[in-house]
């Protein structure tokens, strides 16, 4: 058996944070050479390595980071990155707030949603004929996790559906087998797709 080892202290770990951001900065100064700006999806050490990039390259710097509050991208490394952004793109006011927490100046942060281009309009015809479908219709998409707010969803879904059984909730998304959120399918007015 291998020992564990000790955990990092939070100097040794923000020189870690900083070398592996320096590294990966390095290959986006060459792949961006020729780029008017840079926008970095995501936060953690690409987000750092893309401000140094731009730095280096005099060239603005974007950031959506999606970071989720006590769970990732809410660290010390990333908040650096976001402080030197150019402008930090939150997709609602409750993340806008956790980006102002963190030290990034509000004239720097710009709520703009999160949307998705779809190729094709859709008529969800056939899902509502596979399902018998008839009444409207609310999709939940995204992982199911308490921290994102799930067990609310399936509280409202159950005080809608005494009160307007004609609705129908479907879950879309990954569902973690040791979540301790209940499966969406075990409401009668609930249908699981793909």
């Amino acid at each position: 058996p291998v020992a564990p080892r000790p955990a990092a202290t939070p100097m040794v770990a923000d020189w870690l944070f900083l070398q592996s951001a320096k590294v990966l900065a390095d290959a986006l100064t060459h792949q961006a050479s020729s780029c008017d700006i840079i926008h970095v999806l995501g936060g953690s050490q690409l987000a750092l390595a893309g401000t140094l990039a731009a730095e280096r390259l005099r060239v603005p710097v974007v950031i959506t980071p999606f970071a989720h509050k006590g769970h990732f991208d809410d660290d010390r490394g990333s908040a650096r990155a976001y402080r030197r952004a150019d402008a930090v793109l939150a997709t609602s006011i409750p993340d806008a707030d956790l980006y102002q927490s963190l030290g990034v100046l509000s004239d720097h942060i710009h709520v703009c949603g999160a949307s998705v281009t779809a190729t094709e309009p859709a008529t969800g015809v056939e899902p509502r004929r596979v399902h018998r479908i008839r009444g409207p219709l609310v999709v939940f998409v995204g992982v199911r996790r308490q921290h994102k707010g799930v067990a609310l969803l399936l509280d409202v879904a159950s005080f809608i559906a005494s009160t307007r059984p004609d609705y129908t909730w479907a879950s879309c998304g990954h569902r973690l087998r040791d979540a301790d959120v209940p499966d969406s399918g075990s409401s009668p007015s609930a249908v699981r797709p793909g």
